[in-house]
């Protein structure tokens, strides 16, 4: 993957997450409030991202399209069970000991399993553990809108009314934001396909074009409602795909590069410490009055835990995966040319 890609996506998980930790102590916070656009951005990351590594694999077949949805599987599916276990667990530890939540995650079986198969915040009447819904609203991405694309891609102008009629889509869902905010129409598809659409039109734009996409990008992030995050964020997406500039210097740096390789452990787990720590500080009185003190311990404890998640849970686990399904596919070969 580029490194300023790599970079971008350390960044914006790194914005998620302070999001979380301080959206609690300042809900109605101007720059807090719009921290979770953070999400947008990810949704057109996946969109590039993905065109640009399987560009060669296409048009599908059904061994590529297998290949595909394996190497997916690997990435997202190990580190998903191991969160949705963990609060889940966390959830029942902290209704056990007495300890009150605002916003209770249900943990019947029926959600649990629901969170499994990643039907939460794509099929009502399941909840998702905290920070998930977006994962699982990009698998339905990976097996519809992705391969669509690709169809679309032989014409500009198809791939373009596409996003169009997305983003129409989009707006006249707004209007049940309680129950569509996090849904497929409003943030995810419209995001995903401008992704898309950036790597087939393949734009290069100078060093001095980058700077200004990028600053247009981030006040539009900070300043736009939620709605109208397409466009800030796939300015943001576009600026991030040059090899050199600034642009690219900026999000090489190694801390961002740090967060990009353990984003998606950072991404999940994080609010592992958020809830437990909340639990405990509500029962203690006048703690919450500290909160700016405290809250960079389950920041920290995040960052650690996301490291030695994806050292020795996440990466084994994609690489296992891998292996086995490549010793599969070259023996069902060799059965096949026997």
């Amino acid at each position: 993957m580029k490194k300023p890609l790599h970079g971008l996506r350390g960044l914006m998980t790194l914005v998620i997450v302070l999001f979380h930790l301080f959206a609690l102590k300042y809900p109605g916070g101007a720059l807090i409030g719009h921290l979770w656009h953070g999400v947008d951005v990810f949704f057109v990351l996946s969109g590039f991202i993905l065109s640009y590594v399987y560009a060669r694999e296409l048009p599908f077949n059904r061994d590529t399209f297998a290949n595909f949805l394996v190497h997916r599987v690997a990435r997202v599916a190990p580190i998903c069970v191991i969160s949705v276990v963990a609060y889940f667990a966390i959830e029942k530890a902290i209704v056990l000991y007495g300890f009150q939540r605002q916003n209770p995650l249900d943990t019947s079986l029926r959600n649990f399993i629901g969170n499994l198969l990643f039907l939460d915040s794509n099929l009502r009447g399941f909840m998702s553990t905290p920070a998930k819904w977006s994962l699982s609203n990009e698998i339905v991405a990976y097996l519809f809108l992705f391969p669509i694309s690709y169809l679309l891609a032989r014409s500009r102008r198809f791939m373009v009314a596409m996003l169009v009629t997305l983003a129409a889509a989009q707006t006249v869902l707004w209007a049940d934001l309680d129950r569509m905010s996090l849904g497929l129409f409003t943030r995810c598809f419209p995001a995903f396909a401008a992704g898309c659409l950036v790597y087939h039109l393949n734009l290069k734009l100078s060093n001095a074009a980058n700077i200004l996409a990028t600053l247009a990008g981030y006040a539009g992030f900070l300043l736009l409602p939620t709605k109208c995050q397409v466009l800030p964020a796939t300015l943001i997406v576009l600026a991030a795909t040059a090899d050199t500039g600034v642009v690219a210097r900026l999000y090489s740096v190694r801390p961002l590069q740090f967060l990009g390789t353990v984003s998606l452990s950072l991404y999940l787990l994080h609010e592992i410490y958020t809830m437990a720590a909340l639990a405990v500080l509500r029962k203690i009185p006048g703690s919450l009055d500290a909160y700016n003190y405290w809250v960079w311990l389950p920041l920290a404890a995040s960052l650690l835990t996301a490291a030695l998640t994806y050292k020795f849970i996440e990466r084994p686990a994609r690489d296992g995966i891998k292996r086995l399904y490549a010793a599969r596919r070259a023996s069902r070969q060799l059965l096949t040319t026997a």
